[in-house]
C-alpha cells in the first residue's frame, strides 16, 4: 500500500487518484467469463457472416478451397462447443467474487520506479539481440534490401528460414516473445503515473516508449517469421491489463484506434501474400476477406476432430509448454507422435483451439481442463484487483482467453515464458505496509 506524502513536503497522497465507487463494475466485462463468451461469439458472427456472404467474398472462398476447407460442419463439434461456453457461463459466473468498491491496485509511482528499469534493461537487450539476429538473416540472402524482396515475392519461406538458420542461440524466438510481457508491463507502469498525481515523468517516458518499442517491432517481424498472433496478443493483453490497473476498463475509442492498427499490419501482410489471382483488390478487402476466412478455419479446425474416433494424446496439445522446458519433446513424439499426426489430419491451417485440444488430448474428459481453466483464471482475476503483479498476470490471461477461438495460447510456451518473465521483474516492486483501514477496505489485499 502506498503511503501518503507528508503535506510538509508539498506532495499529494498517491491514493488520492483512487477511482470514484462504481466505476470498478466495468472490469466484470473483463472477467473469465465474459471474455471467453465475447471472443466466441465473435468468432460465431464471423463465421455466420462467411456462409451468409459467400457468394460475395471471392478471396474467402478462393482461399478455403486451396485448403480443403467447406462449411460442412459436424453437428456433434458444435454440441461440443455449445456445452464448453455453458460450462463457461456457470462456472465462470458461479466464482467470480463482487469486485471491491474501490477496485485498484495498491502501488504508487515509486514502487514501480526500480521494476520498470530492470524491465527497460532487459526489453532493450532483447531489441538488440532480436535486430542482431535480422541482420546477420539478411546477409546471409544477400542484404536487407533482398530479404525484404523475398518477402515481396511471395517467398516469405525463404526469408523465415534464413533468419532461423542464422539463430545466435538457441531458443531466440522464445526470448523475442518477450517483448509482449514487456510492453504490457511498460504500458502498465505508463497508465498507473497517469492516474497519480505524484506521476513521475521519466518512467512514464520510459513505459511508454517500452510499449511503442515492442509494438513497432511485433509489427515488423511478423513479415518474415509469420508470427502475427505475438502482436495481437500483446495489444489485447495490454488492453486488460491496463483497465485492471486503472480500476475500469479502458475508453473503447483507444481500443478502435488499437484494432485499427492490427487491422492495418494484418492487411499489408496478406496483401503480399494472397498470391497474383487477388492482386487487383485493395489491402483492405483482402485483408477483410482473409480475416473471415481464418474464422471459418478456426471454426473447422474447432469441431472437424470430432468427426473421427481419435485416440487420445494425453496432454500433448494441452501441456504444451510442458513438453517444451522440459525437453522431452523426442520422448513424446516417440510417444504419441502418430497419434497426433492422425489428428491433425482433421484440422485445416493454424492449430487446435482452446476448447479443442483438451478433447484430442483427454476425449470427452476433456471436459475437466476446460473447468480447471476457468477456475485458474477466476483465482487469478480477483487478486487482480488489488495487485499490480497479478494485473499484469491477468493481462496475459485475458488475451490469451480472448484468443482462445483460434489457438490454445495458454498452453503455449511462449505464453509460459513471459509469464515467468513479469513475476520475476515484479519481484523487484517495492513492497509497502498498508495502513490497518486499509487493508480492511481492501480486503485480502497484496502488497505489489
Amino acid at each position: 500500500m502506498t503511503r501518503p506524502v507528508s503535506a510538509a513536503r508539498g506532495t499529494v497522497p498517491e491514493m488520492a487518484s483512487a477511482p470514484q465507487p462504481g466505476r470498478s463494475r466495468s472490469l466484470y466485462f473483463l472477467s473469465p467469463p465474459a471474455l471467453l463468451l465475447m471472443a466466441w461469439t465473435f468468432l460465431g458472427l464471423g463465421v455466420a457472416w462467411g456462409y451468409v456472404g459467400r457468394n460475395s467474398l471471392p478471396v474467402m472462398v478462393r482461399t478455403m478451397q486451396l485448403n480443403g476447407i467447406d462449411f460442412a460442419f459436424p453437428v456433434i463439434g458444435m454440441v461440443w462447443v455449445g456445452i464448453c461456453l455453458l460450462v463457461v457461463a456457470v462456472v465462470g459466473f458461479a466464482v467470480t467474487r463482487p469486485i471491491p468498491q474501490h477496485a485498484k491496485v495498491i502501488n504508487g509511482p515509486r514502487d514501480l520506479s526500480k521494476a520498470l528499469r530492470i524491465a527497460a534493461l532487459l526489453h532493450t537487450v532483447i531489441l538488440i539481440v532480436v535486430a542482431l539476429w535480422i541482420l546477420l538473416g539478411a546477409q546471409s540472402v544477400g542484404g536487407f534490401d533482398r530479404l525484404i524482396a523475398l518477402a515481396a515475392e511471395q517467398d516469405t519461406y525463404v526469408a523465415k528460414e534464413a533468419i532461423l538458420d542464422n539463430k545466435l542461440f538457441p531458443g531466440m524466438r522464445l526470448l523475442y516473445t518477450g517483448l509482449i510481457g514487456l510492453g504490457v508491463f511498460g504500458a502498465c507502469v505508463f497508465a498507473i503515473n497517469l492516474d497519480s498525481p505524484a506521476r513521475i515523468r521519466g518512467d512514464m517516458k520510459i513505459g511508454l516508449g517500452m510499449f511503442l518499442a515492442s509494438v513497432v517491432a511485433l509489427s515488423f517481424l511478423p513479415i518474415f517469421l509469420s508470427q502475427r498472433i505475438l502482436l495481437v496478443q500483446m495489444v489485447l493483453s495490454a488492453f486488460v491489463a491496463v483497465s485492471m490497473v486503472r480500476g475500469r476498463v479502458v475508453n473503447m475509442r483507444y481500443g478502435l484506434l488499437l484494432a485499427l492498427l492490427l487491422f492495418f499490419v494484418w492487411s499489408l501482410r496478406e496483401a503480399v501474400t494472397v498470391g497474383p489471382w487477388a492482386s487487383d483488390f485493395s489491402a483492405a478487402r483482402v485483408g477483410g476477406e482473409k480475416l473471415l476466412y481464418y474464422l471459418v478455419n478456426d471454426f473447422y479446425n474447432t469441431i472437424t476432430p470430432f468427426t473421427a474416433e481419435l485416440e487420445k494424446t494425453y496432454g500433448a496439445y494441452s501441456f504444451k509448454f510442458l513438453v517444451y522446458f522440459s525437453g522431452l519433446e523426442d520422448k513424446i513424439h516417440n510417444s504419441v507422435g502418430e497419434r497426433m499426426a492422425l489428428a491433425e489430419q482433421f484440422r485445416a491451417g493454424g492449430v487446435f483451439p482452446a476448447f479443442t485440444a483438451p478433447y484430442v488430448d483427454f476425449s470427452w474428459a476433456g471436459m475437466i481442463f476446460v473447468v480447471g481453466l476457468v477456475l485458474l483464471f477466476g483465482w487469478v482475476f480477483d487478486r487482480a484487483h488489488r495487485s499490480f503483479t497479478f494485473a499484469v498476470i491477468y493481462g496475459q490471461c485475458g488475451g490469451a482467453m480472448l484468443l482462445t477461438p483460434h489457438v490454445a495460447w495458454y498452453s503455449h510456451h511462449n505464453f509460459t515464458f513471459n509469464i515467468l518473465m513479469l513475476v520475476l521483474i515484479c519481484a523487484f516492486i517495492r513492497r509497502q505496509t498498508a495502513p490497518a483501514s486499509e487493508t480492511g477496505r481492501l480486503r485480502g489485499g497484496l502488497p505489489a
